[in-house]
């Protein structure tokens, strides 16, 4: 035996079926003529009468839902947070990230000198500790 398969009627679909029988027309006649299942429309009526067809029952949270709902949230968004620090201390070398040394604008060269991050508004007026004309 081959399955039927489901079809998802719109809204406005079921309604205008629903409107075709409450205006004088018989539901067999009009089930033939959509194509639709005789039950099928008399579910639709039903949930016409009960003031259900159109209108999506959502259920009403607890103040119990809500609360588990927003910590689950946070869980979440901590756990991604504690996966992002730890990708960024990969291959740190103790004196921290390229990100928090950027962020800090200082560095040292490799000949020990140090070295600073600024805007072209920013200009250096003095030379930095370690650092001669000579280099």
């Amino acid at each position: 035996m081959e399955k039927i398969p489901r079809v998802n009627y719109t809204t406005e679909f079921k309604l205008a079926a629903v409107q075709l029988v409450e205006a004088g027309r018989k539901p067999a006649e009009v089930c033939r003529e959509l194509g639709v299942i005789e039950q099928t429309l008399h579910n639709w009526l039903k949930a016409h009468r009960e003031g259900r067809l159109g209108h999506h029952q959502v259920k009403a949270l607890t103040p119990d839902q809500m609360e588990l709902s927003r910590l689950r949230a946070e869980v979440a968004r901590l756990k991604m947070e504690a996966e992002i620090l730890k990708k960024a201390a990969v291959g740190s070398t103790g004196q921290g990230n390229i990100l928090s040394t950027l962020a800090l604008g200082v560095g040292n060269g490799a000949n020990g000198t140090t070295w600073t991050i600024t805007t072209p508004e920013e200009r250096i007026v003095a030379p930095m500790e370690g650092w001669s004309d000579t280099h």
